[in-house]
C-alpha cells in the first residue's frame, strides 16, 4: 500500500513523492524537523519554562481585539486570547506559527470607523476575502483597534523590509 500525503488547501490524498498537489497545485512544504517545533509542540501546556522561553524570543508584539501578534527572528506567533468572548467568536484554536520567509503578502486594513485587521498569506493557506468581518473568524488574521494601530503597522514594516 502506498504511502499518501494530505494536500493542506483542497484535501484530497496525493503521493509522498509529490512536490505540489496533483489536483490543485499547492507546493508542498518541505518537513523541517528542529528545536522549534519542538518547543511549539509544547505550548498547549503552557508551563512557566514555556512561557518565559517565548517572552524571551519576541521582538515586538501587537495587541489585537481577539488574539495578539507577536514578532520573532523568522517567524509570527498569533496568539488566541482565551476569554469567553473571543472564545464564542473563533472557538477552541491553537496558537498559529508562520515563517516569515513563507509569507507572500500582507494584507493591512486601517482602523477607521470600524475596527483595522492584518491577514497573512503564504502558500497553502485558504484567504479570507470577507474583510474585517471575516478576519475575526481568520486563523491568519489580526483584528484591532485604532488604539493598537501603531503596533501591528510597526510589525507590518519589519515584515516588508525581511
Amino acid at each position: 500500500m502506498d504511502e499518501k500525503k494530505e494536500c493542506v488547501k483542497c484535501r484530497k490524498a496525493n503521493p509522498l513523492a509529490n512536490k505540489f498537489c496533483q489536483f490543485c497545485g499547492t507546493k508542498f512544504e518541505e518537513e523541517r524537523p528542529g528545536v522549534w517545533d519542538e518547543f511549539m509542540k509544547s505550548l498547549p501546556e503552557k508551563s512557566e519554562d514555556d512561557e518565559r522561553e517565548i517572552k524571551s524570543k519576541i521582538l515586538m508584539k501587537a495587541e489585537g481585539l481577539n488574539r495578539k501578534l507577536l514578532l520573532m527572528e523568522d517567524r509570527i506567533l498569533i496568539r488566541h486570547k482565551r476569554d469567553f468572548w473571543s472564545t464564542l467568536a473563533v472557538g477552541e484554536k491553537g496558537d498559529k506559527v508562520i515563517p516569515i520567509s513563507n509569507i507572500t503578502s500582507i494584507q493591512f486594513k486601517k482602523a477607521g470607523f470600524v475596527n483595522g485587521y492584518i491577514q497573512f498569506t503564504y502558500p497553502g493557506c485558504e484567504e479570507a476575502k470577507g474583510g474585517i468581518f471575516q478576519s475575526i473568524q481568520d486563523e491568519n488574521s489580526v483584528a484591532f483597534g485604532a488604539e493598537h494601530e501603531e503596533a501591528f503597522v510597526k510589525i507590518k514594516d519589519v515584515i516588508e523590509r525581511v
